[in-house]
């Protein structure tokens, strides 16, 4: 949970991820990303998820969108 961009390290954890559930062995592992997504990180996030639907990985990964701190 956290902003989406290259600071805070998501494609790193995605990266990881790929690693974990193909090579791994980790069963039913899945990643799930929370955060806002500025204009400018949506090509940042293209990139993440071209990187998990090219390990065959989509059905184990979701973007949930910005957290609602209202409640």
């Amino acid at each position: 949970l956290g902003r989406i961009s290259p600071e805070k390290g998501v494609l790193e954890l995605a990266e990881s991820f790929v690693r974990l559930a193909r090579d791994g062995g980790v069963p039913g592992l899945e990643l799930r990303l929370a955060g806002y997504l500025g204009a400018a990180e949506r090509p940042y996030l293209k990139r993440i998820e071209t990187l998990i639907r090219g390990a065959g990985l989509a059905n184990r990964y979701s973007y949930v969108g910005e957290v609602d701190r209202a409640g």
